[in-house]
């Protein structure tokens, strides 16, 4: 029986990955303007408030505004981020905050 990979089950085996919740944790822990921004909307568990999520990067001065497409979200470790994005979401993050 054939099973479809997911890309993140892809990812995993053709690229060193992180855990999206670890990375964003430990980014929270070395940028303490973010970890401020992240506590506010990502309680312990990984459920994010979205609505304060987009409210509070739209609040930013960044030129640009988003939209919530979902209420819900919850952030874990089975999503899974190659370190190439990682270091660019790190990077990202360093400008914006």
């Amino acid at each position: 029986m054939r099973r479809k990979l997911k890309v993140e089950e892809l990812e995993a085996r053709i690229a060193p990955s992180i855990g999206l919740l670890t990375f964003l944790r430990g980014l929270a822990d070395t940028n303490e303007d973010f970890g401020a921004a992240f506590e506010q909307v990502v309680d312990p568990d990984g459920s994010v408030h979205v609505n304060e999520a987009a409210a509070a990067f739209n609040g930013m001065d960044t030129g640009t505004q988003v939209s919530p497409v979902v209420s819900e979200f919850t952030l874990g470790d089975n999503i899974v981020i190659p370190e190439k994005l990682a270091d660019a979401i790190a990077e990202a993050v360093g400008k914006m905050f």
